[in-house]
């Protein structure tokens, strides 16, 4: 798999994963909405994020897993850093409407505007909503379960009529205790592949290093 193209399925699965966590249900489950309303009172509180993630990639035609490692960085209304350390070191940055992006194999930054680039924007623009936690403001897509409730675990399964119907099969997300912010995320996909993200070391409501915030770690 060439490197950009597991940097991308790096950002996609993330935001789509996030952009599933959103998803309302139309189903007049009192418990569910009742949780989902929990949940996203919750996390409306949350200004600033820093947590530490493992993902692994179980690529099922190769046999093989992907491991990858680094930090994430969130800021209301519209900040976002991811720094990748291994298996290469690679940073994408999200601040207002551009999205840097450096790896150390070129040392080059790219931009992209998301004016100019619609289906960033529309990327963005979900994770924008997740972290302000309008999480019934968003269309029915998925059907939702309750697989566990203390802490709550929530299995999404896409719909015909949803954009990830042909590509994710089911994304299960763990919560953390107090529900605040989440622990894993486990995305089957329909070709058989599965990823998993684990957050560890989560800090909320926190002054985040300036560092966070710069495309080229040297800088």
């Amino acid at each position: 798999m060439k490197k950009d193209r597991i940097i991308f399925l790096i950002v996609f699965l993330f935001l789509a994963a996030f952009r599933v966590a959103s998803g309302y249900c139309q189903k007049t489950d009192v418990d569910l909405i009742k949780n989902l309303k929990l949940i996203e009172s919750k996390m409306s509180n949350i200004n600033t994020l820093t947590t530490k993630f493992v993902q692994i990639k179980d690529l099922s035609l190769f046999k093989q897993k992907l491991e990858i490692k680094g930090s994430l960085y969130l800021k209301k209304p519209s900040s976002f850093a991811w720094h990748i350390d291994v298996p290469l070191k690679q940073r994408i940055i999200l601040e207002k409407n551009i999205v840097k992006q450096w790896d150390e194999d070129t040392n080059q930054v790219q931009k992209i505007n998301l004016d100019k680039n619609p289906s960033f924007s529309i990327m963005t623009d979900q994770m924008k909503r997740w972290v302000s936690g309008s999480y019934l403001s968003l269309v029915d897509e998925y059907e939702i379960e309750i697989v566990q409730s203390s802490p709550i675990r929530l299995k999404f399964t896409p719909l015909e009529n949803s954009m990830a119907f042909k590509m994710i099969k089911s994304i299960v997300i763990l919560f953390q205790e107090d529900e605040t912010y989440i622990e894993s995320i486990v995305i089957s996909e329909t070709n058989g592949d599965s990823t998993k993200f684990q957050f560890l070391e989560t800090s909320l409501n926190v002054a985040l290093d300036p560092q966070a915030w710069k495309i080229k770690p040297s800088d």
